[in-house]
């Protein structure tokens, strides 16, 4: 049996109309069976093509694997991290499960959307009659400051203010555009004594310093006029020591000394006692049915440390099965977005959270794979780098905590506010403003690898997520250092060029937006995928290493025939790049392709 032909990926290929759909190759298997939690049921050979043979069943809620027997005797497990020999005898293997929800859809428009993430201070200051002024109020203990646009951020940055405004991103829409963006997510823009303004003094007020309700309905509007949508943080587990409601007592948790209960520890975060008062919990929801609604319209949330609100998991579930009710009572197709790190699985079953931040099957194994670098740049894994096999494994995995729904609206970003930016992981110096100081950011670093990574970053199943900035080349170590200022005159065109090629890249395909996602090839230094829907086919390889070598592809694995060939679409290496390429042509199954060090291909079948 060619194990390598079996493939199951629940996108709408393989998932579709109630039926399951199985791959194996044409003529091999003599029966397959499909696993539903304990229950084994065989599945119908329903079409064949010159390479393939697809089996069918009904799709039913659980976790699934198969099961093949082959024509020539062997046996196999099919799961979330591909084919496994199965013996008579039982090799003791566990299969790891796909999630399957047939009732469960994410919004259409979140599927492989390409988002953009904006720190409003820092993005471009459109309104200077709104900026905060020199010691304007006191925070933390200190007078705010307002700061130059091109002045780095300190290491106690939290009452440093730019003036970056909403009216600022209101004027650069047509560039946001030009990028191919079609989602804008905000870090929170609610009223608040802080630049990060995770310290909500009022959930119902656009801060005056951002330019307000009217400014915030305006831009909703002139956002959606181009056909784009708009998500807002929702910080809900906790507000600012500022906040009105803190003259309700039953609104926060309070010890013997009269002191409130913080989010871990920090005093300008009260956290906010839900168990205690249902009139909490229905403004809460109130106010997230207020954003959705005329005249602002939001198409949806990002939900800060959403496993942490309440005080009890029991608790975290009945708030956010209601908050989901009441959030699509108002629009459907509004998306629900956590911030989560770990097994989300909890919350990903239908009824709560639509998707999350993708940390575990984008962000980490990316940097790991392409720097050696923890996202916050604490630490360096030299045997994390090129290890294309634990790069493959852990993206698969995700596939048995997420359903698909799920995995193609998650935000896959390289970096964000909380984390240092990856171009300066590509120095693979572990460390923090503190200590090394503002420059040492910039050293070292490599623009290769950033464009290595938007490559995985527009061609991997997800939402593309670029953190204002990146597309700039802008660096810096963890935040707040990774709140620097969008360099607006002084971008690195290089870097501006290659990000705006693969936006278009990616924004054109339906493959690359909701296909399946086939591997080819994971060795050292070296990773292969092909992203498949219909007869549209694009392959993917990442090297990461320092030679220059032909390396053959498995394109029959993706459906690939001799009578084809591949056009090179995109290249990169420590040298160039370009958006071009020579045809390629398929010969027993293979494609043989030169790649050059540290270097980035795409490809797309094509007619010989």
């Amino acid at each position: 049996m060619n194990t390598e032909a079996l493939f199951f990926d629940p996108t709408e290929e393989y998932l579709c109309d109630g039926k399951l759909r199985f791959r194996t190759n044409a003529g091999d298997a003599q029966s397959v069976s499909c696993v539903f939690d304990t229950e084994e049921k065989k599945m119908g050979k329903m079409q064949s093509d010159a390479i393939f043979d697809y089996y069918e069943t009904d799709a039913r809620e659980g976790k699934v694997y198969f099961v093949i027997q082959g024509t020539d005797g062997t046996s196999a497990v099919y799961d979330v991290l591909g084919a496994h020999e199965n013996t008579e005898t039982g090799s003791g293997y566990e299969p790891v499960p796909f999630i399957i929800i047939p009732s469960f859809d994410t919004p259409s428009w979140s599927k492989g959307a390409l988002m953009y993430q904006i720190f409003v201070d820092r993005f471009y200051n459109g309104d200077t009659s709104g900026d905060v002024k020199d010691e304007e109020y006191i925070y933390l203990g200190r007078p705010v400051k307002h700061k130059e646009w091109d002045e780095l951020p300190e290491t106690f940055d939290v009452a440093n203010f730019h003036g970056g405004d909403l009216q600022g991103v209101l004027q650069k829409l047509d560039y946001l555009r030009s990028m191919g963006v079609e989602v804008i997510y905000f870090n929170p823009i609610f009223t608040s004594p802080s630049n990060h303004k995770y310290d909500t003094e009022d959930y119902r007020h656009v801060d005056p310093h951002f330019g307000g309700n009217s400014v915030f309905a305006e831009l909703v509007r002139e956002m959606h006029r181009r056909g784009m949508k708009v998500i807002l943080d929702g910080v809900f587990n906790h507000c600012s020591e500022r906040n009105i409601w803190m003259q309700i007592q039953e609104y926060f948790n309070y010890n013997r000394n009269g002191e409130y209960e913080s989010w871990w520890d920090n005093i300008t975060l009260p956290k906010l006692n839900y168990e205690n008062s249902r009139e909490l919990e229905d403004e809460v929801m109130d106010i997230a049915g207020m954003w959705l609604k005329e005249p602002y319209c939001i198409d949806g949330w990002r939900l800060d440390v959403a496993a942490d609100l309440g005080h009890s998991p029991e608790y975290n579930h009945k708030f956010w099965k209601r908050f989901r009710r009441e959030v699509k009572s108002v629009n459907p197709d509004a998306v629900i977005i956590a911030e989560h790190y770990g097994d989300a699985s909890e919350w990903l079953k239908g009824d709560e959270w639509d998707t999350v931040m993708n940390y575990d099957g984008f962000m980490e194994p990316v940097s790991a794979f392409l720097t050696g670098m923890e996202k916050h740049s604490d630490t360096f894994d030299e045997n994390a780098v090129g290890d294309g096999v634990r790069f493959m494994n852990t993206v698969r995995y995700m596939k048995s905590v997420m359903s698909m729904p799920s995995i193609l609206s998650a935000m896959n970003e390289l970096d964000n506010h909380d984390h240092s930016r990856f171009l300066t992981r590509t120095n693979r110096v572990a460390g923090r403003l503190g200590a090394l100081g503002s420059k040492a950011a910039q050293d070292g670093t490599n623009i290769c690898f950033l464009r290595q990574a938007q490559v995985l970053q527009m061609t991997m199943q997800g939402a593309p997520t670029i953190y204002y900035g990146d597309e700039a080349g802008l660096r810096g170590f963890t935040d707040p250092d990774s709140r620097r200022t969008y360099p607006w005159g002084n971008e690195d065109p290089e870097c501006l060029e290659f990000c705006a090629g693969m936006t278009k890249l990616h924004n054109e395909s339906r493959a690359l937006r909701r296909g399946s996602m086939i591997w080819l090839k994971a060795e050292r230094n070296v990773i292969s995928f092909a992203r498949t829907l219909g007869q549209e086919k694009y392959f993917v390889i990442i090297h990461t290493g320092d030679n220059e070598f032909d390396i053959d592809i498995p394109v029959r694995t993706a459906g690939i025939t001799d009578e084809e060939c591949l056009q090179g679409l995109v290249y990169t290496d420590c040298w160039n790049y370009g958006f071009t390429g020579g045809k390629v042509p398929v010969k027993d199954g293979i494609a043989r392709i030169r790649i050059k060090p540290h270097g980035g291909y795409v490809l797309k079948n094509s007619a010989d």
